[in-house]
């Protein structure tokens, strides 16, 4: 049987403790949430940095929609993950790769069209 404790305390001590154990288990169960997507999300600049391209390419790319944007209103913005990553999907193959494989990276041949 469990045993029960009362415990008299003025209003302002209790809601104090209750923020205060709130506030602790939010700390210890969500560890930076929202924190890590606040600095994941990058403006057109600091997107242009993380993967070293001008500012007017990266607009570019943009009108031409080769890179993963987000856009509210007229600003746009980028998820660096989201960045690292369609930067690593152009990864080319090195040349020993491409020996191990050969028949991965034969072209198929075209079809011909026939006249009549």
């Amino acid at each position: 049987m469990e045993k029960q404790i009362f415990i008299s305390l003025p209003k302002e001590e209790l809601q104090t403790l209750m923020i205060d154990c709130f506030t602790a288990c939010l700390k210890l169960y969500e560890p930076n949430t929202f924190n890590s997507l606040e600095s994941d999300l990058l403006t057109i600049t600091q997107a242009g940095e993380v993967i070293n391209l001008t500012v007017p390419t990266i607009y570019s790319l943009v009108s031409k929609k080769m890179i993963p944007h987000n856009k509210k209103g007229k600003r746009l913005y980028f998820l660096k993950s989201e960045l690292l990553d369609w930067v690593k999907s152009g990864r080319k193959k090195t040349i020993a790769e491409c020996e191990t494989n050969p028949e991965s990276h034969l072209r198929t041949p075209k079809k011909r069209r026939v006249t009549a």
